[in-house]
């Protein structure tokens, strides 16, 4: 969306009209003297002022050439500086940093070029062998925690179930019956 079209909605969103009064007359090239600039996205802006400070006017033209105050809020100008609009007034102008223009021109110009082949390839082996290199240390780091494992792991074999040795005295014996005796002897010595 242009910077006028935003305009142009914020004025019917809050009914504002606007009206032409009478021009007045018109100064000769020689009388007029103005700063003109240039937004990032091309809107050229404009002030009566004969340079750009804070506490001037600032306006775009329309197509009719109608002053149109610039609304409140920041924008960045082409040549990098950094203009703060409060009410169609310059509040202030800043400096941008040189360094984070140049990579954010270099992402921009990454992101726009289409890769080639070649180099989508290379960044698909780049990937490839990371993953292989973090793969193989972790599989280094879990022999070590087995062989550990194994070498504090000491095992013998399960124990053998001992079955108690049930004692039957012989005075036990003389009391049972002769199919119980002869029961009582046998699960005694097998």
């Amino acid at each position: 969306m242009e910077l006028k079209e935003r305009i142009a909605g914020l004025f019917q969103k809050y009914n504002v009209n606007l009206s032409v009064e009478d021009p007045k007359p018109e100064a000769t090239p020689e009388e007029v003297k103005f700063a003109e600039g240039k937004l990032e996205d091309g809107t050229m802006i404009y002030t009566d002022a004969e340079a750009w400070e804070a506490g001037v006017n600032i306006y775009i033209m329309n197509d009719e050439g109608e002053k149109i105050a610039v609304p409140t809020g920041e924008y960045i100008l082409e040549d990098g500086r950094a203009v703060a609009v409060v009410d169609g007034v310059v509040e202030s102008i800043s400096e941008m940093e040189v360094e984070e223009e140049a990579t954010e021109e270099e992402e921009e110009m990454q992101e726009d070029a289409p890769l080639t082949k070649e180099e989508v390839l290379g960044i698909i082996n780049k990937a490839v062998e990371v993953l292989r290199e973090e793969f193989s240390s972790q599989m280094k780091a879990k022999e070590q925690e087995i062989k550990t494992l194994k070498e504090n792991f000491s095992h013998n074999g399960l124990p053998k179930a001992v079955e108690p040795v049930k004692t039957i005295s012989r005075d036990e014996i003389k009391s049972l019956d002769t199919k119980s005796r002869v029961s009582a002897l046998y699960s005694k010595f097998n």
